[in-house]
């Protein structure tokens, strides 16, 4: 009796198994690595336009199943990557493909949860957005020098709404929309391992309460930098983040 229990035992614990979220593999660094940050004024590179990138068309909470191969080896905060996920909610990955729905939270923002795994990422606009009505969001341009990926007119998901005027019987008289908030955003890597994130214009006129987060996180509570999270992104309308990085030099180990 006991012999016929262990084999059902090892026949179903693959069953159980296959319904686990995979382990989330830890990514030591293997050069040192800083970063200096400035704002220059950069126009967007507009891929969305003439061809020039290729549509995604994620719609609502999608993200890349498989990573996007960058045509250079890229260092960042220490470790080696040569491929991205890209999210429809606002950011890149470099080792996870959640999707961060459904708000942005402050950085660092760390989980071993392989559903919702965002370190070793990079946040233009991470919060709940969607492309229904103009669908190809986001884009991504791949070259030897630089990998490029955009969203424009990206709505914020539930931002449009009625203004509407009523009679004293509670009837509305005319209504006007307002919304959806839309965005225009771009993230760049470059082959010296420095980044950019860089915001055109928005259309802000429905505060929803949802919150958005800007900046970039490795997988340590000490990798972050944090430009902006709150439930009011205006302040980062046609502003640019260009983040330089240090010279890689590799970490020196004692002999054995």
């Amino acid at each position: 009796m006991k012999r016929l229990l262990a084999l059902l035992l090892l026949a179903v614990a693959p069953a159980f198994g296959q319904g686990l979220p995979p382990p989330i593999p830890t990514y030591d660094p293997t050069v040192e690595q800083t970063y200096t940050v400035t704002q220059p004024q950069t126009p967007l590179q507009n891929i969305n336009q003439n061809s020039i990138g290729i549509p995604l068309t994620l719609y609502d909470d999608g993200s890349t199943f498989q990573p996007i191969d960058l045509q250079f080896d890229f260092y960042f905060f220490g470790s080696l990557f040569d491929s991205v996920y890209i999210s429809q909610n606002g950011f890149i990955s470099f080792t996870s493909n959640a999707n961060g729905c459904c708000s942005g939270n402050e950085l660092p923002f760390l989980s071993n949860n392989s559903y919702y795994n965002l370190n070793n990422s990079i946040f233009a606009m991470w919060s709940d957005l969607a492309d229904f009505n103009n669908p190809g969001n986001p884009y991504y341009k791949s070259t030897g020098n630089s990998f490029t990926v955009g969203w424009y007119g990206i709505e914020e998901l539930g931002s449009a709404s009625q203004n509407c005027a009523f009679n004293f019987l509670g009837l509305p008289l005319f209504c006007n929309p307002v919304g959806p908030n839309t965005f225009n955003f771009e993230i760049s890597l470059f082959s010296d391992n420095s980044f950019s994130i860089n915001y055109g214009s928005f259309n802000y006129n429905n505060q929803t309460g949802r919150t958005f987060t800007s900046g970039f996180q490795g997988d340590t509570a000490t990798e972050f930098t944090q430009f902006y999270w709150g439930n009011n992104p205006s302040s980062l309308q046609n502003t640019t983040y260009f983040v330089q990085s240090s010279e890689i030099v590799p970490i020196s180990t004692a002999p054995d």
